[in-house]
């Protein structure tokens, strides 16, 4: 399946309306912590003081 970013309508329009009550505020707000220490995990992942690929890195695994 193609990116939804990329696609046109009405394929966009229709897939969006599907995810967009996924994606509100007051649930984007709920999921913040979550996200949070998801990404601090993942950060702690990496090699301190290292340039890093961070897609290469996310996605060697």
């Amino acid at each position: 399946m193609p990116m939804m970013l990329l696609m046109d309508p009405p394929d966009h329009t229709r897939l969006r309306k599907l995810v967009s009550r996924s994606f509100t505020v007051r649930r984007m707000n709920e999921l913040a912590p979550r996200i949070t220490q998801i990404t601090q995990q993942l950060l702690d992942e990496l090699p301190a003081f290292e340039t890093v690929d961070l897609v290469w890195a996310r996605t060697r695994r």
